[in-house]
């Protein structure tokens, strides 16, 4: 089952989706990574500047992040969505998008997209996709961006019934591994065990 990024479970024991492939990637090189756990995005953050992570198992390229990490090839690419409230519905069309508050995950990645595509728009920062989609269906925001994975993850588990697609962006979030940029063998270490899982342990995940 989908989890959007590994989540901290009893006894700090993490599981998703991010962590089933980079459990294979050890395997692979025959290594075992060290965790990092931290509950937020704003911890991790706090532990880049501190530069205690030397692998990011889930993370979107952007231009800013790009001058502190190198990538793997993507090994995850999700769609792209907008999400509403079903009240909305007869409301909404794409020309009103740039009259409506849409929240989008700090940080996350996504958000240097809609910086570049979204000019002119009513964006509000949120601390995570679970949040913004709470937001939205409780109406503190008309409208999230966020993957379809983790809509699709965060509306069931939350019971969100209310909200709806609105739109779809017309993009592929894409994740890779991330390795700190003073380190380039790493990236390509990286990248050829990637390269090296099957098309059935991919079906498996």
């Amino acid at each position: 089952r989908w989890r959007p990024d590994a989540t901290v479970q009893q006894q700090q024991i993490y599981a998703g989706l991010t962590t089933d492939f980079m459990e294979l990637v050890e395997r692979k090189l025959g290594v075992r990574f060290m965790r990092l756990y931290a509950q937020s995005w704003e911890q991790v953050l706090a532990a880049d500047a501190r530069r205690e992570i030397d692998i990011h198992p889930v993370l979107a390229q952007s231009e800013e992040r790009s001058k502190a990490w190198v990538f793997t090839d993507p090994y995850i690419r999700i769609p792209m969505i907008i999400v509403m409230r079903a009240s909305l519905k007869d409301k909404f069309s794409p020309q009103k998008m740039s009259t409506m508050k849409m929240g989008v995950g700090s940080g996350y990645g996504i958000d240097a997209f809609v910086e570049e595509h979204c000019k002119g728009y009513n964006i509000v920062p949120v601390e995570s996709d679970r949040f913004g989609l709470i937001k939205t269906a409780m109406g503190e925001i008309d409208l999230m961006i966020t993957d379809l994975a983790s809509a699709s993850y965060y509306i069931e588990l939350e019971g969100l019934t209310n909200l709806r697609l609105a739109a779809t962006m017309g993009s592929l979030y894409e994740f890779s591994f991330a390795s700190r940029r003073d380190n380039p063998l790493l990236s390509s270490i990286l990248n050829k065990a990637l390269k090296e899982i099957t098309r059935e342990e991919r079906r498996a995940i």
